[in-house]
């Protein structure tokens, strides 16, 4: 159970949610290569809400699923591996319906690579808070569906010293649920962007240990999305909110000592999408940059380390997201104790 208490411009808002979740599953053995799990999930929500803005009684906002599930997994002796499965979500709000996915790879014998691949469906109903919140709340929300199709490689290269893998995947979604404030009446509502949308990418990492005492990872994605409705009231006005096309990550471990550990991190994000006033006008916002640094040191060997971290190092400026801070540089130090 979660219960809170929020105050706003004199006003009191309650919320108190609970959930119920019972999981029963068993494993069958086949073979060693090859082995099923049947289970049965069983969760319960109900909320209770009282704001200025309209109260929500837990004999309403409820909702229940059953999810009968299977999942199958193949490991071959020459390298083919299969992992497959599909749940049966039986909502009582939204029905019937069944999502199900399926993960071969290959490992090659002869050189340390593996062909990876998947393909999943998914079925993502709304929230409580999404339906029956007072303030933003929608009862004619749908639920998203959405299918992701995946494929890459892993390859270990110079005796294990360099592992590198890239995936490329497409994705397809629909009726996302998205969220919209009005600036000037302060009215707010989720609702479902019409249509179908898609994203496609390549996702790729790199880690390389150059010895003992030094490691190296990086990783960038590219995302190519279609434009969505910035809100249902102004169907024409799209963007690409919030979905930069590029995005870096780099880091440098260093095991200086036996008990001194330093990371170095390096963070890039393109410019996206955002939207301001009303009518919504687009707004991109800049790309940003970001250092960051840890360090650790153990004072007694896996019981006691001290460690220290600074983000944001040369306090750069930046958006995250339109109307919310964001912090500059920060410091923290502490002690961790493992009893």
């Amino acid at each position: 159970m979660i219960q809170r208490d929020y105050f706003n411009y004199s006003s009191l808002t309650k919320y108190k949610f609970r959930n119920t979740n019972i999981d029963a599953f068993n494993r069958y053995n086949f073979s060693s290569k090859l082995f099923f799990v049947l289970g049965s999930q069983f969760q319960f929500f109900d909320a209770n809400t009282e704001s200025p803005y309209g109260s929500t009684s837990s004999d309403l906002a409820k909702m229940n699923t059953i999810d009968t599930y299977l999942n199958a997994v193949y490991n071959s002796d020459f390298g083919l591996n299969v992992n497959a499965g599909t749940r049966l979500d039986i909502h009582s709000t939204y029905g019937n319906n069944m999502v199900y996915n399926v993960n071969p790879s290959y490992n090659f014998k002869s050189i340390p690579l593996k062909i990876i691949s998947s393909y999943s469906t998914a079925f993502i109903t709304p929230s409580l808070y999404q339906l029956y919140d007072g303030y933003s709340g929608n009862l004619e929300l749908k639920p998203e569906e959405n299918s992701t199709l995946e494929a890459g490689f892993e390859i270990k290269l110079l005796k294990n010293k360099i592992e590198f893998n890239a995936v490329a995947f497409y994705r397809e979604e629909k009726n996302a649920i998205e969220y919209y404030s009005n600036p000037i009446t302060f009215e707010s509502s989720y609702f479902n962007a019409d249509g179908k949308y898609n994203a496609k990418g390549i996702e790729t990492s790199i880690v390389y240990a150059i010895n003992n005492q030094v490691k190296i990872n990086a990783n960038y994605t590219f995302t190519q999305t279609e434009d969505k409705m910035v809100n249902n009231t102004f169907p024409d006005i799209k963007a690409n909110l919030n979905n930069p096309k590029h995005k870096v990550n780099l880091g440098i471990d260093y095991q200086l000592l036996n008990r001194l550990y330093i990371g170095l991190n390096y963070q890039y994000l393109a410019k996206r999408d955002s939207f301001m006033g009303y009518p919504p006008e687009v707004e991109v916002l800049d790309s940003y940059q970001l250092f960051h640094l840890t360090s650790k040191y153990e004072l007694i060997k896996n019981r006691l380390s001290l460690f220290v971290s600074a983000t944001n190092i040369f306090n750069a400026d930046f958006v995250e997201n339109v109307g919310y801070n964001t912090r500059g540089r920060n410091f923290k130090l502490g002690l961790n104790i493992n009893l």
